[in-house]
């Protein structure tokens, strides 16, 4: 997957997608521990694909189009993609030049054509809010006006549109203004979603902002054949009818946060139709997905993140592409999340996004679809795009070149292993290594011997490890990841050492925690930038609360000790950090930051401004480019419950991190973000590589049951690879 700024930036086939206008180290998993259960050994996880923001898609549209708000998109049978925008939000002065409301894209993102609007002969809708496809590749076209704040008119927008793909109008369901309430079998009043069940051939409308009920009706004559609310209950009308129409329905009531919830749904604001002949309506406003037979039979419901504190929840439902959709995908509108949910359980077992503007996070997510590669499209009214995102497998069918060394390396009498979290290799076979031990710092020849250690009394927390120009070796002191009276006085300092163990000099102040000229948060990683300064990577997570809980950055320091300055803040947007955890240069001088804490690769160029962000490498732990461009990455997190900053996609506490995953090193390229090679298992927080093909991985926990015999780990490249 190519990354690149100058495509990711460019026009309506932006970083954001289609633009409208207008830890572990604290004690993490064990090296045994399962990352990946099957569903007959537990039906409630299931191998859930992880997903990775396509920032290449769409390919663009016609020059000069603009688009307003998107609300919503569906994929058809040939995994077109199918858009739904509001012509009228583009600002005034760029009216004119509006795209048509319906946009179709091919399976590849390229723009196919676009249709709709006003025309003689239908009632097209003031406020479209819905797009679907029907099992004949129909397109049906949803609107709710009049809306509280944005009402275009005070038409109700009682009707449904169905049309061919190429746009000719084939049907109108209903009637402007003509609904008659709940009981109505001729018109819908404001409906959101269709969905279809082909073995029926009817369409299931969600019924939606002016009524409260599925409706259903032949999706060929639109005739009625039945309806019913929430737990199956007969409709009720939410808001006087007549021709004085208020804005908007009638307030909910006080939402519950406990019980079955009300008996009437919110707004239906979604509804899909499995396979097998399930009914799955989304009550938006209520929080929760409930379940119903074809017939209008009630099975179940589950509640989505039910105590907020987002006021609204569940906004469509779409089905992953396996024969027996396995999974549902919800998007949280209050949340900013896609929720994935096991079908037969309904339990969340993975997520995607974030509520924010930055690429890959939403505002505003109002609807959802899935395509046939079970890929994930998002339409967001708040940030107005649609966003892309590509599944990826959880369980790695790449191949695995490596086999690891067994029994290496050896450590002299006396010594203990300790969680090694830094290397230098040298070429040899051989490595500098920093452990949380006594002594830190230790080299190991290629034949597993010691034979150099130094270092004690100097680190109380051991990260961070890098070599400058004259040799000089520099380690890291992150501090106490909570509070320790036993570190009273000490950490969060970048320490200089002669190869010969001589410490020249220390940097930071002990025991302080602040993003200062003269002081780090944490330091957790440097490296040997191309002008001959060090790059240090500040800001440990987990951290104790007397630290600095924000300021996240890189600093630039001269190789004797001078602050030259600091690149970046706390945060998730683009040039910002949360817990950048390991550095690594390529050829062209770009620096490769291990995000880690917003599961993501950072690149920036000589001058330290952002470049290009890369999801597809997991968790990343630690990083290291050969001088081929060779990118390895480590991720020792994903899939396990690790403390994290508030911040986080996931959320603070000790969540599952970046679901879906599996934790392991990867193997791909720093010139084009291909993934090639994957080993899976080993959990490395410190990780290096060498020109000679060996891989060095230490481990924070699990070192006693690693075939290596301790912390560290040698992979070497199996014969014939």
């Amino acid at each position: 997957m190519t990354r690149r700024l100058a495509t990711a930036l460019a026009g309506a086939a932006g970083l954001g997608g289609l633009v409208a206008c207008g830890g572990g180290d604290g004690g993490g998993p064990g090296q045994g521990a399962a990352v990946q259960r099957s569903a007959a050994a537990d039906p409630l996880v299931v191998e859930v694909p992880a997903y990775i923001r396509d920032p290449f898609w769409p390919r663009g549209i016609p020059d000069g189009w603009v688009l307003g708000a998107p609300t919503s998109v569906a994929v058809d049978a040939r995994d077109h993609v199918w858009v739904l925008h509001r012509p009228r939000t583009v600002p005034a002065g760029e009216r004119a030049n509006a795209a048509p409301p319906v946009l179709e894209f091919d399976a590849a993102g390229a723009f196919v054509q676009a249709w709709g609007g006003p025309a003689a002969g239908y009632d097209w809708p003031d406020t479209e809010h819905g797009i679907a496809v029907d099992p004949e590749n129909n397109v049906w076209i949803t609107g709710i006006n009049p809306r509280a704040g944005d009402a275009v008119s005070g038409r109700s927008d009682d009707m449904l549109l169905k049309f061919t793909p190429d746009g000719q109008f084939l049907l109108q369901v209903g009637g402007r203004d003509a609904s008659g309430g709940a009981a109505d079998q001729r018109n819908p009043r404001q409906p959101a979603d269709v969905a279809f069940h082909a073995a029926t051939g009817e369409a299931f409308v969600a019924d939606g902002y002016g009524n409260r009920r599925v409706w259903v009706i032949d999706a060929e004559t639109g005739a009625a054949r039945r309806q019913w609310g929430a737990f199956g209950n007969e409709p009720a009308d939410v808001y006087p009818l007549g021709l004085a129409r208020p804005a908007a329905p009638a307030a909910d009531p006080p939402l519950e946060t406990e019980g079955p919830g009300p008996d009437q749904w919110g707004v239906v604001h979604g509804i899909g139709v499995s396979d097998d002949g399930l009914v799955y309506v989304a009550d938006r406003n209520n929080r929760r997905i409930q379940v119903f037979t074809i017939d209008g039979e009630f099975v179940t419901q589950a509640f989505v993140n039910r105590e907020g504190p987002a006021a609204l929840g569940v906004a469509r439902i779409a089905f992953s592409a396996d024969t027996g959709q396995r999974l549902v995908f919800a998007n949280d509108a209050g949340a900013g999340k896609i929720r994935i949910l096991d079908r037969q359980s309904l339990e969340v077992v993975g997520e995607i996004g974030s509520p924010g503007a930055a690429p890959g996070q939403f505002a505003g997510l109002h609807h959802i679809a899935v395509d046939a590669l079970n890929n994930v499209y998002a339409a967001e009214v708040g940030n107005r795009r649609v966003q892309k995102f590509i599944a990826w497998r959880t369980t790695s069918t790449m191949v695995n070149p490596y086999r690891m060394v067994e029994d290496w390396p050896t450590l002299p009498p006396g010594m203990d292993w300790g969680a090694v979290i830094g290397f230098i290799p040298d070429d040899t076979g051989g490595t500098w290594m920093l452990l949380r031990s006594t002594p830190p710092i230790n080299y190991v020849n290629a034949e597993g011997e010691i034979t150099r250690s130094f270092g004690e009394g100097v680190i109380d927390t051991a990260h961070g490890f890098c070599m400058d120009g004259d040799g000089a070796i520099w380690a890291g002191d992150s501090g106490p990841f909570r509070a320790d009276p036993a570190s009273a006085g000490r950490g969060f300092q970048l320490h200089k050492f002669s190869p010969d163990g001589e410490l020249l000099m220390s940097l930071g102040r002990p025991g302080v925690s602040a993003a200062g000229e003269d002081t780090f948060i944490g330091p957790t990683a440097c490296a040997l930038a191309p002008n001959g300064n060090l790059i240090v990577a500040d800001g440990h997570w987990p951290r104790p609360a007397t630290a600095q809980q924000d300021g996240d950055r890189l600093v630039e320091i001269t190789t004797a000790g001078e602050f030259v300055r600091a690149v970046g803040r706390f945060g998730s947007n683009q040039g910002e950090f949360m817990g950048p955890h390991a550095l690594a240069f390529d050829s062209q001088g770009r620096l490769f930051v291990a995000d880690r804490s917003n599961n993501r690769i950072q690149i920036l160029d000589r001058d330290l401004k952002f470049v290009d962000e890369w999801r597809h490498f997991g968790r990343p732990s630690g990083i290291t480019i050969l001088s081929d461009d060779t990118l390895i990455v480590g991720d020792s997190e994903s899939g396990f419950a690790v403390g994290g900053p508030p911040g986080a996609p996931e959320g603070p506490g000790r969540p599952r991190r970046n679901p879906g995953w599996q934790p392991g090193i990867r193997i791909g390229s720093a010139r084009d973000g291909s993934l090639r090679q994957f080993i899976p298992g080993p959990t490395p927080e410190g990780m290096a590589a060498d020109e000679q093909g060996n891989i060095f991985a230490g481990l924070t926990s699990g070192c006693d049951v690693s075939p290596s015999g301790g912390c560290l780990q040698k992979w070497v490249r199996r014969q014939g690879q």
